[in-house]
C-alpha cells in the first residue's frame, strides 16, 4: 500500500537507476580525462627529453664557437706579428756606418769614372 505524498518503490528504483547511470557516465568521463592526462604527461616527458637534447646540442655549439674564437684570435695575432716582422725587415733603416760606406763607394766610383774619362787619349 502506498502512502500519499511518498513515491512508491518503483519510482524510487527508477530514480536510483537514473542516478546510478549518471554516476557511471561521470565515471566514464573521468576515466577518459585521466587517460587524456596520462597521454599529455607522456607527451610532455617526450618534449622535455627533446628539449634536453636540444639544450645539449646548443651548449656544444656554444663551446665550439668559443674555441673557434680563441683560434681566430690566436691566428690573427700570429699573422699580425708575421706582418710586423716582415715590415720591419723591409723597412729596416741604414745605420750611420752603412750610409758612410755607401757614400764613400759612390764617391770613389764617380772619381774613378771622372779619372778614366779625363785620362783617356
Amino acid at each position: 500500500m502506498t502512502v500519499p505524498g511518498e513515491p512508491d518503490a518503483y519510482q524510487r528504483g527508477v530514480k536510483a537507476g537514473k542516478i546510478d547511470e549518471e554516476l557511471a557516465g561521470h565515471g566514464r568521463r573521468l576515466d577518459k580525462i585521466n587517460g587524456s592526462m596520462e597521454r599529455i604527461a607522456d607527451r610532455l616527458g617526450s618534449i622535455d627529453a627533446r628539449f634536453s637534447a636540444i639544450s645539449m646540442a646548443l651548449q656544444q655549439i656554444k663551446d665550439q664557437m668559443a674555441a673557434n674564437d680563441v683560434t681566430v684570435e690566436a691566428t690573427a695575432k700570429a699573422l699580425e706579428s708575421a706582418a710586423k716582422a716582415q715590415r720591419q725587415a723591409t723597412e729596416k733603416r741604414w745605420q750611420p756606418w752603412q750610409k758612410t760606406l755607401a757614400l764613400t763607394a759612390v764617391l770613389v766610383a764617380i772619381v774613378g769614372l771622372a779619372f778614366a774619362i779625363l785620362t783617356r787619349p
